[in-house]
C-alpha cells in the first residue's frame, strides 16, 4: 500500500495545492474587494460547496460513472453548457454598474 515516506510527500504536496492560490482564490478575492464583505463570504461558502460537491462525487464512485458513460457525461455537459449561457445572458443584460470609490490615504 503506502509507505510512510510516500504519505508524507502526498500530504506535503497535497497542503502545497490547497495553499497556493488560483481560480478560486481570485474568484473569491474579486468578489470581496468589489461587491464587499458579505459577496467575498457568500463566494466562499458557494466555492467549497463546489469542491465539498465534486468531492463526494468521486468518493461515492459518480465520477467513474461519469468517465465509464459517455450518453451521461453527455447530459451533464449539455446541462452546464446551457447553464452557462443562461449566467452569461444574465450577465450581459444585468443593469447594475459596479462604481468602485476611490479612498485616499493621509499620509504623514
Amino acid at each position: 500500500m503506502f509507505n510512510m515516506s510516500s504519505m508524507i510527500l502526498f500530504i506535503t504536496s497535497s497542503w502545497l495545492l490547497i495553499l497556493s492560490p488560483g481560480p478560486d482564490s481570485i474568484y473569491v478575492l474579486t468578489r470581496g474587494i468589489s461587491l464587499g464583505r458579505r459577496a467575498g463570504i457568500i463566494s466562499a461558502i458557494g466555492v467549497t460547496l463546489g469542491i465539498f460537491v465534486h468531492t463526494a462525487f468521486a468518493a461515492l464512485g459518480i465520477s467513474v460513472i461519469l468517465m465509464t458513460s459517455s450518453t451521461l457525461f453527455l447530459i451533464v455537459k449539455a446541462i452546464g453548457t446551457v447553464y452557462l449561457i443562461y449566467l452569461g445572458i444574465r450577465t450581459i443584460f444585468d443593469k447594475k454598474i459596479v462604481v468602485l470609490k476611490k479612498t485616499v490615504v493621509n499620509e504623514k
